[in-house]
């Protein structure tokens, strides 16, 4: 049996604005974990401490990858950045940074497949314009994602990522930091 635990990133600054977006001085690009969110993902650690696992996906958004870090990072393991499991582009929080500027943040992170401008399906934009995702292309990452847990060979496997996004899958929003196991054959 394998396992892939989805795991929700931490609590983030847009999670707790109470403006998000009303006007361009509310935008949070790229939101980050708050307090909070950085002791939501030790406590996740603590209970995933004792579970061994093959296998990280996460998602190139700075909340994720924060999470990511807390919870996994003094683990040799292997990790993959995906964008497949960013969050439906609705807000600001939702428009990633180049992959220059990841690495330039997380030096021990490879961003090297990702291409530019990622969170706009990899489509030149305006770095601070957002530019809302049609259902249709989260449905279609949806359906890329499924397929790629599927080919996995892993036996547990941590994939962090976004709320909407797993919601989509599970049926019902994740708390931050709260983790959903799916089973496969």
């Amino acid at each position: 049996m394998r396992e892939v635990y989805i795991i929700r990133h931490g609590e983030s600054e847009a999670n707790v604005s109470e403006c998000l977006d009303t006007s361009p001085k509310n935008y949070i690009f790229d939101a980050e974990l708050t307090k909070k969110g950085r002791e939501q993902a030790r406590k996740t650690s603590e209970k995933l401490n004792d579970l061994e696992f093959n296998f990280v996906i996460c998602s190139p958004l700075s909340r994720a990858l924060q999470t990511y870090e807390i919870i996994f990072s003094k683990r040799n393991l292997k990790l993959y950045i995906n964008p497949l499991m960013r969050e439906h582009v609705v807000h600001s929080c939702d428009i990633g940074k180049q992959p220059k500027e990841l690495q330039s943040k997380f030096p021990n992170i490879d961003f090297g497949n990702l291409e530019k401008y990622w969170w706009n399906n990899g489509i030149k934009t305006q770095e601070n314009k957002i530019i809302f995702e049609k259902i249709n292309d989260l449905n279609l990452r949806i359906k890329k994602f499924k397929k790629l847990i599927g080919n996995l060979k892993e036996k547990r496997v941590a994939v962090i990522g976004h709320g909407t996004f797993f919601s989509k899958i599970i049926n019902y929003y994740l708390n931050n930091c709260e983790y959903e196991i799916l089973k496969f054959k």
